[in-house]
């Protein structure tokens, strides 16, 4: 019993951790990293389709000036959503009015959050790299792209 306490201490201690503000850091090199990624996947479709997938593909991975991460208990609150943290699916309406299931774990310094529809999963890790530094990775996969979309972002906790 004593063990079993002690880890779900260690994993609640990890998540304390991500608590906070988190100011977007990356500048030019992260915005080059997204577009790029967006032009692979882009490149791979139709010509005539091209310049609308573009176009919808960056307003849909628009980068966050800032992010805010409160771990309470078992339970975190991130893009207005609060869920446990222990991989528990919460049923949610996605910020395109589809039905999503939510999930978020968090695994040592990673907080992971996957967004599933119908048609394809988005997938955040929020990975500490120091005690006020964050990268934020981002996987965008569907049925309607040839390749994900993958990018990182890096934030640094706001004073």
């Amino acid at each position: 019993m004593f063990a079993l306490l002690s880890v779900l201490a260690a994993h609640a201690s990890d998540a304390d951790r991500f608590t906070g503000t988190w100011a977007w850091t990356g500048g030019a090199a992260d915005e080059a990293a997204r577009t790029a990624a967006i032009e692979a996947t882009v490149a791979e479709m139709p010509f005539l389709f091209r310049p609308f997938a573009r176009s919808r593909i960056g307003a849909a991975t628009t980068i966050p000036a800032s992010l805010q991460i409160v771990v309470t208990g078992a339970y975190v609150r991130l893009w207005g959503l609060e869920t446990r943290w222990d991989g528990t699916p919460v049923q949610h309406t996605g910020d395109g009015g589809a039905p999503e299931t939510v999930t978020r774990r968090i695994e040592g310094p990673v907080l992971v959050h996957e967004a599933r529809q119908s048609d394809g999963l988005g997938r955040e890790e929020y990975r500490l790299t120091g005690p006020d530094t964050l990268t934020f990775g981002m996987t965008v996969e569907s049925d309607q792209l040839t390749l994900p979309i993958r990018y990182t972002l890096h934030y640094q906790r706001a004073p």
